[in-house]
């Protein structure tokens, strides 16, 4: 079993990205099919993540309100005079 460089592995990615047909790249580069898409999904997976790491003014205002708004619920809930296992008439009568 051959082992691959990331330079080697990159180069193969490059061609993918570049709209070359997997089929014409596997015949070129004799690699395993399995090899291949291993690397392609590997690929794709770190690009989904990278996408998901990525930070909007408009998300980063969405998260700020969010984490204000359950903020304000803890605080209500920390100021409730019931405990959570109480009976639930007095966790509701508490909450509202």
């Amino acid at each position: 079993m051959r082992t691959y460089t990331q330079e080697e592995k990159q180069a193969v990615i490059d061609r993918v990205i570049s709209g070359e047909l997997s089929t014409h790249i596997l015949a070129d580069t004799g690699i395993p099919k399995s090899t291949f898409y291993g690397w392609l999904r590997a690929y794709r997976e770190e690009q989904e993540a990278d996408n998901r790491r990525t930070v909007s003014i408009r998300n980063f205002h969405l998260l700020e309100n969010k984490v204000a708004r359950l903020e304000s619920i803890v605080e209500i809930l920390k100021s409730a005079p019931c405990t959570p296992k109480a009976p639930l008439r007095q966790r509701l009568y508490a909450a509202e």
